[in-house]
């Protein structure tokens, strides 16, 4: 009975040591990637008031959940920061073709703020188009409405914001829908009839 279970517990113990062994290494692996995700988030902290092209990549770099914690990050070094830096912040993210989503987000975050720095049509220029990449048309254009009835706190629109949210418009739900936009944007004089072809076919 002993010589029939002297290899079975050998066998038991040697399972045991390669399942400890594999948990060792986990755990080391656990490690690396924790002070990986240390560094990036270090750098990343370094650069929100450097180069906001190394902050698009060092964003696209990381896996979406150490997006989520970027966000957190790239907000909270943001708010410390004069508001031209923020529109600098968003045209990097948007050339580096980071997703509207993600732009948006971080504006969410920081919205209060932004709100308090009496931000300039270059300045929300960039929010709208992020708002209108990302789908929110309706919220774009409700940003526009409030700059045409001069609500205070926002800069009276530019002909950039109108061209935006009618492409867009055109782009998402068709031509139709972006004619009652187009309309009051001839109105006004910001877009002229040349243009309007354009924006439907590009």
């Amino acid at each position: 009975q002993r010589s029939r279970s002297g290899p079975a517990s050998a066998i038991v113990m040697r399972n045991q040591e390669i399942e400890s062994s594999v948990g060792a290494a986990q755990e080391e692996d656990a490690g690396e990637d924790q002070d990986t995700k240390q560094k990036l988030l270090q750098r990343l902290r370094q650069e929100v008031s450097g180069s906001h092209q190394l902050v698009a990549r060092i964003f696209l770099s990381a896996s979406s959940d150490l997006r989520h914690e970027m966000l957190e990050l790239i907000a909270e070094e943001t708010m410390a920061l004069p508001v031209e830096n923020f529109r600098g912040l968003l045209r990097a993210l948007r050339k580096a073709d980071v997703s509207p989503e993600n732009i948006v987000q971080l504006y969410q975050r920081v919205q209060p703020w932004f709100m308090e720095q009496k931000p300039n049509e270059e300045d929300w220029a960039q929010v709208v188009y992020a708002l209108a990449r990302s789908g929110r048309l309706s919220e774009a254009a409700d940003m526009v409405e409030c700059m045409e009835r001069g609500k205070e706190g926002f800069p009276a629109p530019d002909s950039r914001m109108y061209v935006l949210l009618v492409r867009e418009m055109a782009r998402q739900k068709g031509p139709f829908a972006a004619s009652t936009l187009l309309s009051r944007t001839q109105a006004q004089g910001l877009i002229p009839d040349a243009v309007y072809f354009l924006l439907m076919v590009v």
